[in-house]
């Protein structure tokens, strides 16, 4: 229920109104998501990792035997292990339709639509439930949001995990008492944060911070102590990652407010329409005095859960080497949050005027969001696993070439989902034979994806190390010869 926390009266709540029509509006925005899911995937080859984990948890295999060769010279490309949180979403789909790519996105689809509840319970928190409702829309039907679902991967699941952890710790240390139940059951909903994307460690800091800003920290470290503990079995059951996590990270704090100050250039994208950037451009600064606005009728009264994190998680993704803005996804929510905050303050302090200023808001966010979907590509996707000449490569490789045939590759992780074949990444062309004669590669597959184009040109220009094997369309297989003269 609506706290106060920002100005004004609200009227009396209506709560079989507020849950029916919530459930509409989840009901329209799922509708939607589903209708509007596109055949195929990106190239992109991260939800090659997840689907291979699920299908290793369907047959009974080893959660670690991806076929991906990690290698430590290229830590960007990512672990050998991923969390088990994502997979395990996945797995209903791989046991009983396979290789669907449809029905896996719909797992996104529901993962966003788990997001949307808890946004709309966080909202509460600030909001009467029809401003609540507004935020629900305004997210569920946002073209940034409606793209993120054709990825699959762990964007949306943690979506929902972090929203869902914030609010119950908002709800818990918020008040007068707290029951050892609800301590452990929000240690585990940050455990499975963390096993569903590995940044999700940042929430126990957060938790540490707010237990103290709340007078509570006996509580805090009690959670983040079972939220460990959990992490600590975790790794106890599954093999470590390998990876080179250091590698990823910048040692310049100068690096850090940089890359903090592109992320936040991120969010004006939320109001890309894809027609007019001036008017991109105005609708991005009106949101922005909206969201100073709301920023500054809530912490005048209390610094809330929502704001610690946002901060510690800008600074964590931020330290990383590269800009990733699909990380970004929590902290969009977090923006459009005081954005409709705002508003409602706009209301509380001009009631007479509120009602034309709302209609001209929502009407410039509906012709925003529709242009952009007029200007949007709705049909298949044809590159990467939809190829249909990449896909007769793969057949080639996988009936042509040694079960124990080591490979190397741009997208390494696709190639060993689609072959089962061990394939490895490159990191520099000069190191290439080096590292293929290391780890007994003896095939490079180049081609496809424009991400490979100077793995393409480097193999072409030596005909004497790199022998043709099959060329289909843009993939051309290569047998590597360490001594051409051998």
């Amino acid at each position: 229920m609506h706290d106060g926390f920002t100005s004004g009266t609200a009227k009396p709540v209506h709560p079989q109104l507020s849950t029916v029509l919530l459930t509409l509006c989840i009901a329209a925005i799922g509708l939607f998501q589903f209708l509007t899911i596109r055949d195929g995937h990106d190239w992109g080859d991260d939800f090659a990792m997840y689907i291979r984990h699920a299908r290793n948890l369907s047959e009974g295999r080893p959660y670690s035997d991806t076929g991906y060769l990690y290698n430590p010279e290229n830590p960007n490309l990512g672990p050998r292990l991923y969390p088990p949180v994502t997979p395990i979403l996945l797995l209903p789909v791989y046991k009983f339709a396979g290789f669907s790519l449809r029905g896996m996105k719909a797992v996104m689809v529901l993962s966003f639509l788990i997001a949307l509840v808890m946004a709309y319970k966080i909202g509460r928190r600030y909001l009467p439930w029809q401003w609540a409702l507004a935020l629900v829309l305004a997210i569920g039907f946002n073209p940034l949001f409606r793209a993120a679902k054709e990825v699959i991967g762990s964007d949306l699941p943690f979506l929902f995990m972090v929203l869902a952890t914030l609010y119950f710790a908002d709800r818990i240390f918020s008040g007068f008492k707290t029951s050892i139940p609800k301590l452990i059951g929000l240690g585990v909903l940050i455990y499975l944060s963390c096993a569903t994307r590995s940044v999700g460690l940042i929430l126990i800091p957060t938790l540490l911070i707010y237990g103290l800003i709340r007078r509570k920290p006996g509580s805090a470290v009690v959670v983040s102590g079972i939220a460990m503990l959990l992490i600590a079995a975790q790794g106890m059951i599954l093999p470590p990652a390998e990876s080179s996590v250091l590698q990823l990270f910048a040692n310049s704090p100068i690096h850090v407010l940089l890359q903090c100050f592109h992320y936040l250039l991120l969010l004006p994208g939320l109001w890309r329409n894809g027609v007019s950037k001036l008017a991109s451009l105005l609708i991005s600064a009106g949101s922005l005095l909206l969201f100073c606005l709301g920023l500054e009728a809530t912490w005048r009264k209390q610094v809330r859960v929502y704001d610690i994190f946002a901060a510690c998680y800008l600074l964590l993704i931020s330290a990383f080497i590269e800009v990733v803005p699909r990380y970004m996804f929590p902290l969009e929510i977090y923006y459009l949050l005081y954005v409709v905050v705002g508003a409602f303050e706009v209301k509380s302090r001009f009631p007479r005027r509120y009602k034309l200023l709302a209609a001209a808001v929502a009407a410039v966010v509906v012709l925003s969001y529709t242009a952009n979907y007029a200007t949007r590509d709705w049909s298949p996707k044809t590159t990467g696993i939809s190829d249909p000449q990449y896909r007769e490569m793969c057949r080639f490789v996988e009936g042509n070439t040694d079960a124990n045939a080591r490979l190397i590759a741009g997208k390494p992780r696709l190639l060993a989902l689609m072959t089962g074949r061990t394939v490895a990444a490159y990191s520099g062309l000069a190191e290439l034979p080096s590292y293929m004669n290391k780890i007994g590669a003896t095939l490079v597959l180049t081609g496809g994806s424009p991400a490979n184009d100077d793995l393409v040109k480097y193999c072409a220009e030596r005909p004497d190390m790199f022998h043709v094997v099959q060329r289909i369309g843009p993939f051309v297989l290569y047998r590597f010869q360490s001594d051409p003269h051998n």
